[in-house]
């Protein structure tokens, strides 16, 4: 006789009934997936720059080279909807002390009183568009 598994146990606190179930099943899938998506990003970033860094840090390097200009950490903390400024500046001094963000000061002079703004290592910039050549030594567009 062949021995039937036991079902799963989907009561959990995060549903009661079949729709929350659902629910939260779909918030566990998406959790799921955001946690790969973190790991995948570490690894791709490893792979290219040589660094191993969090999550955290990945998106704070990656929204400070947005739109190739310098953020401060109020812009930051903006962009990236987080309001633990501890977290993000304990992420942008880790990327500092790596290289792979600089201090960048407004008008070149650490003034007190101005906004210390931080911009990505221009190393980490996407490749440039390809051109393709067409047939005869010509150049297409």
């Amino acid at each position: 006789m062949i021995e039937q598994a036991p079902a799963l146990d989907r009561h959990w606190h995060l549903g009661q009934n079949q729709e929350e179930l659902i629910s939260a099943g779909f918030e566990y899938a998406l959790m799921r997936c955001i946690e790969s998506f973190n790991d995948w990003q570490q690894e791709c970033l490893a792979a290219v720059a040589g660094h191993k860094v969090s999550a955290t840090d990945n998106v704070v390097l990656h929204i400070t080279r947005m739109n190739d200009r310098p953020k401060s950490v109020t812009e930051l903390s903006k962009l990236m909807n987080r309001s633990d400024l501890s977290n993000l500046k304990y992420s942008i001094r880790k990327l500092v002390e790596a290289g792979l963000l600089e201090k960048v000061s407004e008008g070149g002079n650490a003034v007190p009183g101005h906004r210390r703004r931080y911009q990505a290592d221009r190393g980490l910039r996407s490749p440039a568009p390809r051109t393709t050549h067409a047939p005869g030594g010509g150049h297409g567009r």
